[in-house]
Protein backbone atom coordinates (compact mmCIF):
# COMPACT_ATOMS: atom_id res chain seq x y z
CA UNK A 1 0.00 0.00 0.00
CA UNK A 2 2.92 2.81 0.01
CA UNK A 3 2.57 3.90 -3.54
CA UNK A 4 -1.38 4.70 -2.01
CA UNK A 5 -0.35 6.76 0.76
CA UNK A 6 2.28 9.91 1.08
CA UNK A 7 2.42 11.51 4.33
CA UNK A 8 4.87 14.36 4.98
CA UNK A 9 3.76 15.66 8.59
CA UNK A 10 1.30 13.40 10.88
CA UNK A 11 -1.44 16.70 12.04
CA UNK A 12 -2.80 15.94 8.76
CA UNK A 13 -1.24 19.28 7.31
CA UNK A 14 1.45 20.15 5.22
CA UNK A 15 1.29 17.39 1.51
CA UNK A 16 -0.43 14.13 2.90
CA UNK A 17 -2.02 11.89 0.00
CA UNK A 18 -4.33 8.93 0.05
CA UNK A 19 -6.42 7.73 -2.31
CA UNK A 20 -9.51 5.98 -2.11
CA UNK A 21 -8.43 2.81 -2.85
CA UNK A 22 -5.57 2.91 -0.19
CA UNK A 23 -9.05 4.45 2.34
CA UNK A 24 -10.75 1.34 1.49
CA UNK A 25 -8.15 -1.38 2.49
CA UNK A 26 -6.93 1.19 5.36
CA UNK A 27 -10.94 0.92 5.55
CA UNK A 28 -11.10 -3.33 5.78
CA UNK A 29 -7.98 -3.59 8.03
CA UNK A 30 -10.03 -1.46 10.60
CA UNK A 31 -12.43 -3.39 10.77
CA UNK A 32 -10.80 -6.39 11.69
CA UNK A 33 -9.01 -5.11 14.36
CA UNK A 34 -12.64 -3.63 15.77
CA UNK A 35 -13.86 -7.87 15.07
CA UNK A 36 -11.23 -9.11 17.46
CA UNK A 37 -11.49 -6.79 20.13
CA UNK A 38 -15.38 -7.21 19.68
CA UNK A 39 -16.34 -3.59 18.70
CA UNK A 40 -18.05 -2.61 15.44
CA UNK A 41 -17.28 1.20 13.22
CA UNK A 42 -20.22 3.29 14.79
CA UNK A 43 -18.05 2.33 18.04
CA UNK A 44 -15.46 4.27 17.04
CA UNK A 45 -17.07 6.38 14.07
CA UNK A 46 -19.95 8.47 13.66
CA UNK A 47 -23.21 7.05 12.20
CA UNK A 48 -25.03 9.46 9.67
CA UNK A 49 -28.02 11.43 10.58
CA UNK A 50 -27.82 10.23 14.41
CA UNK A 51 -24.32 11.41 15.93
CA UNK A 52 -23.15 14.73 16.35
CA UNK A 53 -20.68 16.05 14.50
CA UNK A 54 -20.52 16.89 10.67
CA UNK A 55 -22.21 13.84 9.91
CA UNK A 56 -25.17 15.21 12.05
CA UNK A 57 -27.70 16.88 9.63
CA UNK A 58 -26.46 14.40 6.72
CA UNK A 59 -28.64 11.39 5.34
CA UNK A 60 -31.35 12.39 8.41
CA UNK A 61 -34.65 11.02 6.38
CA UNK A 62 -35.89 7.44 7.77
CA UNK A 63 -34.74 5.59 4.66
CA UNK A 64 -31.08 6.18 5.18
CA UNK A 65 -30.96 7.78 8.97
CA UNK A 66 -28.05 5.42 10.32
CA UNK A 67 -27.30 3.39 7.63
CA UNK A 68 -24.15 4.85 6.86
CA UNK A 69 -20.96 4.79 9.66
CA UNK A 70 -18.12 7.31 8.04
CA UNK A 71 -15.80 9.96 8.32
CA UNK A 72 -15.40 13.07 6.75
CA UNK A 73 -12.81 15.38 5.68
CA UNK A 74 -12.96 18.76 4.42
CA UNK A 75 -10.23 21.32 3.19
CA UNK A 76 -12.03 24.65 1.27
CA UNK A 77 -8.84 26.01 1.28
CA UNK A 78 -6.57 22.98 -0.08
CA UNK A 79 -6.84 21.96 -3.88
CA UNK A 80 -9.20 24.25 -4.95
CA UNK A 81 -11.53 22.55 -2.22
CA UNK A 82 -11.43 19.29 -1.00
CA UNK A 83 -14.37 17.08 0.22
CA UNK A 84 -14.03 13.30 1.13
CA UNK A 85 -16.40 10.69 2.79
CA UNK A 86 -15.34 7.06 4.02
CA UNK A 87 -17.21 4.22 5.48
CA UNK A 88 -19.58 1.68 5.74
CA UNK A 89 -22.74 2.08 4.12
CA UNK A 90 -25.30 -1.07 5.57
CA UNK A 91 -27.66 -2.57 2.94
CA UNK A 92 -30.20 -5.05 3.04
CA UNK A 93 -29.45 -6.85 -0.42
CA UNK A 94 -25.48 -6.30 -0.21
CA UNK A 95 -24.89 -6.28 3.37
CA UNK A 96 -22.03 -3.83 4.70
CA UNK A 97 -20.52 -2.04 1.87
CA UNK A 98 -16.96 0.09 2.57
CA UNK A 99 -16.50 3.28 -0.08
CA UNK A 100 -14.60 6.08 -0.03
CA UNK A 101 -15.37 9.10 -2.14
CA UNK A 102 -12.85 11.58 -3.02
CA UNK A 103 -13.97 14.80 -4.65
CA UNK A 104 -11.91 18.01 -5.23
CA UNK A 105 -11.17 21.00 -7.39
CA UNK A 106 -14.56 22.82 -6.38
CA UNK A 107 -17.07 23.84 -3.75
CA UNK A 108 -17.58 21.64 -0.79
CA UNK A 109 -20.95 21.96 0.11
CA UNK A 110 -22.21 21.05 -3.45
CA UNK A 111 -19.79 18.08 -2.79
CA UNK A 112 -21.32 17.46 0.33
CA UNK A 113 -24.49 17.41 -1.80
CA UNK A 114 -23.44 14.96 -4.22
CA UNK A 115 -21.95 12.33 -2.07
CA UNK A 116 -25.13 11.74 -0.21
CA UNK A 117 -27.11 11.50 -3.38
CA UNK A 118 -24.71 8.91 -4.80
CA UNK A 119 -25.18 7.21 -1.00
CA UNK A 120 -28.76 7.17 -1.29
CA UNK A 121 -29.05 5.82 -5.05
CA UNK A 122 -26.41 2.95 -4.07
CA UNK A 123 -27.88 2.34 -0.91
CA UNK A 124 -31.41 2.01 -3.29
CA UNK A 125 -29.90 -0.40 -5.60
CA UNK A 126 -28.90 -2.38 -3.13
CA UNK A 127 -32.21 -3.17 -1.45
CA UNK A 128 -32.39 -0.13 0.89
CA UNK A 129 -31.22 0.48 4.30
CA UNK A 130 -30.38 -2.46 6.27
CA UNK A 131 -30.88 -0.71 10.24
CA UNK A 132 -30.56 -2.72 12.49
CA UNK A 133 -29.42 -2.06 16.17
CA UNK A 134 -25.31 -2.67 17.39
CA UNK A 135 -25.99 -5.44 19.86
CA UNK A 136 -27.94 -7.56 16.18
CA UNK A 137 -24.75 -6.19 13.92
CA UNK A 138 -22.29 -7.48 16.63
CA UNK A 139 -24.45 -11.06 16.38
CA UNK A 140 -23.72 -11.08 12.62
CA UNK A 141 -20.27 -10.23 12.69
Amino acid sequence: MPSEVSLTHTSGLEYNRITPHGTVILLRHLVGWLNLHNMLPEDVMPVAGVDPGTLHARLTSMDYRGAVVAKTGTLPGTDGGVSTLAGIMYTRDRGPVLFAIFNSRGPVNTYRRMQDNLLKDLISECGGSQLMSASARRSNN
